[in-house]
């Protein structure tokens, strides 16, 4: 009777299920038992007096066969059978992992039984998701079985709607390019018992997130077919990106804006000298390179192997895959050639009305000579300044790349073609690129997961695949924050430049969100959201200032100015669909007028001969009249804020004087 009872129970009638939850219900079972066994073996070895490295050894090979077993008939016993090559690959990868995690923290003085404990949570969480995902993977669905939307990659609590066709491949290269750039980081810059741990886990993460994606377009039904990225597309939207890129002064065939000296610096310094990068000041003190190097990893390693100059067109590679990526995310809801094109122009013509500020003023007052010279539109409201997008991309590409990288995912995610899964991934992998664009796509990041968790298109533990990326990138957030305090920052209400406050919001936020405002669709509450949110920021952003140039304020708007272009794209492409040409005449006009700040630019690179880069470091770029007399506190910092031994490697002990080049 009691059998009986115990066999028809719905308790028992989950465990059997094959969801996710039932399964991670027998994965803790099992764990337990796991845990119990690998422990057990694990304290018997350190007790007899082996060292923690061969008990760890010892426990985990005595595992493998137990945990293989007790994971295929117990946890995954309805799903695939499972591969032995491949779960002796993943519990490789988390011995190595466990191994570094334990060795680093043994060094704080730490024991091993107390550290080894505290470890077994965290690495049974990454056994689950490795094991569910790449050793029992079940067969992917058929055609007839394939439920697009909202196709899920788990079931559950752990739902989370796919990457869709349009934008799985220039997703996947953002991320590419991206964290290849931050793994790179980790490894040349903190230690091997920090660095092993960091990469698995972002590995993990990562692949977890965009190692799968919906059907194709012809494995789906009819009503949800979706319009594959032919070659052509990405052929086109490459022949952009390098033409902006090299307008803006890589590859040294056009004029480069002065802010290319100190970047140029940074790149030469990464590709010449060891890594952490040191400097003797003029004072004596010692210090280090510590800023924003997302953009300069990679190709700096280039120039490690070929020499610094081969930098520069590695460079060049680097961005124009990145900004190419972007624009397929960017065109991925378009389907006609001539809405692509109409992005594309929106896109790169969006600006504020920086012309009438500088007619304001009287620049155009003076003799011709001041025009000649093509100069930037963008300071007239002297301290207050929302870059174009061409400008951004000009003269500080290592924060608008990332900023448009995270404005693409979110409208991705927009169009119900990612989760905000994808844009939290592409936010935390930008850090180490533009911790300052970071900031303005934190906000819509919030709205995102929020709405994702609400109308089900995540499951409440789905975001717990983001968990062992952002354990990873815990070292380049520390890294960023040294000796932060330092950097100028504070409220810009009792700065002299305030006084353009109200001029600069009437030029330069008012008719974006105007011109925005036109492309609401009244049947979507996102779409207002959307606008309040960038209106609300734009306004509130210059209140406050971080750095000298007030970095902050040009670099947190790209993302909100970014998400304001696109909807202003699909105004004009509605009112052309509808033939409404006098509903344009306005828009029109002031984007005309403001297309003549990304104008000024071009045509700046165009009139200008062309610089190449020099071998100068960053002292002495910085002591060019471009940079002279500004704080370096963003770049670099004492040696003593550096010194943490338990996570960076140690800096060169002779590091070069400033006039060393």
């Amino acid at each position: 009777m009691l059998l009986a009872t115990i066999r028809s129970s719905p308790l028992l009638a989950r465990w059997q299920t094959d969801g996710v939850s039932a399964q991670a219900l027998r994965f803790i079972f099992a764990g337990v038992l796991n845990t119990l066994f690998g422990y057990t073996v694990f304290s018997v070895a350190t007790l007899w007096g082996a060292p923690a490295f061969l008990a760890l050894a010892i426990s985990t090979s005595a595992g493998v066969v137990f945990n293989f077993q007790t994971s295929r008939r117990i946890v995954f016993v309805n799903g695939a059978p499972g591969r032995w090559i491949r779960f002796i690959c993943l519990y490789g990868g988390l011995f190595l992992a466990n191994w570094m995690a334990l060795r680093g923290l043994e060094r704080l003085g730490l024991s091993a039984l107390i550290v080894q404990g505290a470890l077994v949570f965290p690495v049974a969480a990454l056994s689950f998701i490795g094991q569910k995902t790449f050793v029992f993977q079940a067969p992917a669905p058929t055609a007839s079985s394939a439920s697009w939307p909202p196709l899920v990659f788990w079931n559950g609590l752990f739902r989370s709607l796919p990457l869709s066709p349009e934008v799985v491949g220039p997703i996947r290269v953002i991320v590419l390019v991206l964290a290849a750039s931050s793994a790179a980081f980790i490894v040349a810059m903190e230690q091997p018992w920090i660095a092993a741990p960091a990469c698995i886990f972002m590995g993990l993460s990562l692949w977890a997130l965009f190692g799968r994606s919906a059907p194709s377009a012809s494995k789906v039904p009819l009503e949800y077919e979706t319009q594959s990225t032919p070659w052509r597309l990405w052929a086109a939207c490459a022949l952009v990106a390098l033409g902006l890129c090299l307008l803006g002064g890589e590859g040294r065939i056009f004029y480069a804006n002065t802010d290319w000296q100190i970047r140029d610096a940074v790149l030469a310094d990464l590709s010449r000298r060891p890594w952490p990068v040191t400097y003797l000041e003029p004072s004596g003190v010692r210090a280090v390179l510590r800023a924003p190097l997302g953009m300069f990893v990679m190709p700096a390693l280039v120039g490690k192997l070929f020499g610094w100059r081969a930098a520069q067109p590695a460079l060049l590679v680097q961005n124009t895959a990145l900004l190419t990526a972007i624009l397929m995310t960017f065109i991925a809801g378009a389907r006609r050639w001539s809405e692509r094109a109409v992005i594309v122009l929106v896109l790169f013509s969006f600006s504020g009305l920086d012309l009438i500020g500088e007619i304001l003023i009287g620049h155009f007052a003076e003799p011709p000579g001041w025009v000649l010279q093509v100069p930037s539109l963008e300071p007239w409201s002297t301290g207050l300044q929302y870059s174009a997008l061409v400008t951004d991309l000009f003269w500080a590409p290592n924060h608008a790349l990332p900023a448009l990288a995270m404005a693409a995912s979110y409208m991705a995610w927009r169009r119900n073609q990612a989760s905000s899964l994808v844009l939290a991934a592409a936010i935390g992998l930008g850090l180490l690129w533009s911790p300052l664009a970071v900031m303005g796509a934190t906000p819509f990041l919030i709205v995102a997961g929020l709405t994702d968790l609400k109308v089900g298109r995540i499951g409440w533990l789905a975001p717990g695949a983001l968990a062992p990326l952002v354990v990873a990138l815990l070292p380049v957030a520390v890294y960023l924050t040294l000796a932060g305090g330092v950097v100028e920052h504070g409220l810009n209400i009792d700065r002299r430049a305030f006084r353009w406050y109200g001029p600069f919001i009437l030029l330069e936020v008012l008719p974006l969100i105007y011109l925005a405002s036109r492309g609401l669709q009244p049947e979507k509450r996102e779409d207002r959201l959307d606008i309040c949110l960038c209106a609300l920021l734009l306004v509130a952003i210059p209140l406050y200032y971080i750095g000298g140039s007030n970095d902050f304020m040009m670099r947190a708007s790209i993302f909100p100015i970014g998400v304001l272009a696109m909807m202003t794209a699909r105004g004009v492409i509605a009112d052309l669909a509808r033939k409404k040409m006098g509903r344009l005449m306005l828009p029109l006009t002031l984007m005309a007028i403001g297309a003549a700040t990304p104008g000024f630019e071009i045509a700046r690179a165009l009139v200008r001969p062309a610089n190449p880069p020099t071998a100068a470091d960053l002292f002495t770029a910085w002591s060019l009249p471009a940079s002279r007399g500004t704080s370096m506190a963003t770049y670099i910092v004492p040696i003593a804020a550096f010194e943490r031994p338990w996570l960076f490697k140690h800096a060169s002990a002779n590091p070069a004087s400033p006039e060393t080049k």
